[in-house]
């Protein structure tokens, strides 16, 4: 057999170097698919660090893909063969790219095989998907508590989430509320309350701080009195504040990745984005819900008017008391004056009241706080 020339001999060698250190993974095959060559990236993309694949089949490489290898390459082989083919394949928790492509090879023709890991770059398409859809969905026309449970349930799907749960702070007595719950417990937490600063999602209601916890069982913070309640076990958890301003008004919280692996820092910021537009959205309808009841009230001067014909009313019915008591009952006529200087007080805020108002008020009432 006839050596190969020096100048043949130097370019496989520089083509060895390159695919020796490229960071994509690149297999070199037959018209079968058997692999000829392999870089160390494909190796690691194919869980096969350091382990010779000459003489395996690609298809046999991909495991369950098999079938899907076979029909590529078998397009590949016929007559109107397109010049590439990109598949996207699930192996081993992650998603991999291959593009094939037909080159002559030292065995005659064949392909070369770029491998790429793409696992980041689907999620992210994932993410930015989901992310959205909750918008949408938080944008939409449908009553506020079915627009929080649909949140909740595109961002728990979106990040694999077992259970998700939205929990709203009484502003009488500072308790986190379960108000939105998802999961195999769910009606088992609907309405239970937090006491403040009780558990993770208490500390994050209190300190606005958004946390990850990869392991609760590891963490003081975690109380597990829900847990011990509901029959749910929790072990990791994503729990971010739901910010008006500089106001806390409730948390969101995911628990559980179905996969068993914990939560990303990934997966927290995403989440914190949608709390973010969840709590304008609350707020929002907590704004729209104060106007309804102010509609219902008298315009402002209509009250001022009413209030200032009481008083008159009853400042006539205390002058008539005191010329009473004047005569009939001297004991009485320091209590008397007291009343009538009281009322003169109220009076005199009357009076303010009517003058700071537009000549045609029907402002809104401030919420009280």
């Amino acid at each position: 057999m006839d050596q190969p020339n020096p100048p043949t001999q130097r370019k496989h060698s520089m083509q060895d170097v390159i695919l020796w250190h490229l960071g994509e993974g690149v297999l070199e095959t037959d018209a079968r698919g058997r692999i000829l060559r392999a870089n160390p990236a494909a190796e690691e993309l194919f869980r096969k660090p350091g382990v010779n694949l000459s003489n395996t089949t690609l298809a046999t490489l991909c495991g369950e893909n098999a079938n899907t290898v076979a029909d590529a390459l078998a397009r590949l082989a016929g007559p109107a063969a397109p010049e590439r083919e990109v598949l996207e394949l699930t192996y081993d928790q992650r998603h991999l790219r291959l593009t094939f492509t037909l080159v002559s090879t030292t065995e005659g023709s064949g392909f070369l095989v770029v491998v790429q890991d793409i696992t980041a770059l689907k999620r992210r398409i994932e993410e930015l998907d989901a992310l959205n859809n909750v918008a949408t969905i938080l944008n939409s026309a449908h009553e506020l508590h079915r627009v929080l449970e649909l949140a909740i349930e595109h961002i728990s799907a979106a990040l694999h989430a077992e259970a998700g749960s939205l929990l709203v702070r009484d502003d009488a007595t500072g308790e986190l509320v379960f108000t939105v719950a998802l999961g195999p417990v769910a009606q088992r937490l609907l309405g239970r309350r937090l006491a403040p600063g009780q558990g993770i999602a208490g500390w994050v209601a209190r300190t606005g701080k958004a946390l990850l916890v990869p392991d609760v069982s590891a963490d003081p913070r975690f109380s597990g009195g829900v847990d011990k309640a509901s029959g749910f076990v929790t072990r990791t958890l994503l729990c971010t504040p739901l910010k008006t301003g500089q106001e806390i008004i409730g948390v969101v919280q995911l628990l559980n990745r179905v996969d068993g692996r914990p939560f990303s820092q990934v997966d927290l910021q995403l989440l914190e984005t949608i709390s973010l537009h969840a709590a304008a959205v609350i707020e929002q309808a907590k704004l729209r819900e104060r106007e309804k009841g102010v509609a219902s009230l008298p315009g402002l001067s209509n009250l001022s008017e009413e209030f200032s014909s009481t008083l008159a009313s009853l400042k006539g019915e205390l002058d008539q008391l005191f010329s009473a008591a004047t005569h009939q009952n001297p004991a009485m006529v320091a209590t008397v004056k007291k009343a009538m200087a009281r009322l003169e007080t109220l009076r005199t805020l009357s009076r303010h009241l009517a003058q700071a108002l537009p000549e045609d008020s029907t402002a809104t009432l401030p919420s009280p706080r």
